[in-house]
């Protein structure tokens, strides 16, 4: 330890290298400081959307021990490169994820949006890198849960209501007729 340059210890990248400690962590996308969901525009209407990316400090692919140098120049530039990497992560990820999400209807955001997030991470991979992030395989960006507004959710129970109702129509329709065909 240096007593001439004390800071020069606070951060050791050929430690965390050496111990595997990169571990992973998640950056919620589409939110506020105060976890507020941000209102996001799909093709039929808005919605709060919950969703977060789960990234790495340097590559988890490789070895710590074989790859040691490479690593520590990964966990430098997570360190050093920008003043704060997992919000430039987010921004970068969320900016490649918009554009994707916004093509699809809200129901379609909630059945396919883990699929429709996985050409947002590999088109974020390059930017990540060069921030010494890289994404959590297998699926790095998850879609948690999409809030439907009240008019949609009203709308949906009509339907509902109504798909019932009709149901309960045919069925009492048919028994008359099923009863002739007993005879």
């Amino acid at each position: 330890r240096s007593t001439l340059f004390p800071y020069t210890t606070l951060f050791r990248s050929d430690t965390f290298a050496e111990q595997g400690d990169l571990k992973a962590f998640k950056v919620p996308l589409f939110s506020e400081a105060d976890g507020t969901k941000e209102v996001f525009d799909f093709t039929d209407g808005s919605a709060p959307i919950d969703a977060e990316v789960w990234l790495c400090i340097g590559d988890p692919g490789l070895d710590p021990k074989k790859d040691r140098k490479l690593l520590s120049e990964q966990i430098k530039r997570f360190v050093y490169a920008v003043g704060d990497p997992k919000l430039l992560a987010r921004s970068i990820v969320e900016d490649k994820l918009r554009p994707l999400l916004q093509h699809l209807s809200i129901d379609e955001a909630q059945k396919k949006g883990h699929e429709a997030a996985d050409p947002a991470i590999t088109q974020a991979k390059a930017s990540l890198a060069a921030i010494g992030i890289y994404p959590r395989e297998p699926q790095a960006i998850l879609i948690n849960d999409i809030e439907l507004p009240p008019e949609v959710v009203a709308q949906r129970a009509k339907r509902l209501e109504g798909e019932t109702t009709a149901e309960q129509e045919a069925a009492e329709a048919m028994g008359p007729l099923k009863a002739i065909l007993a005879i």
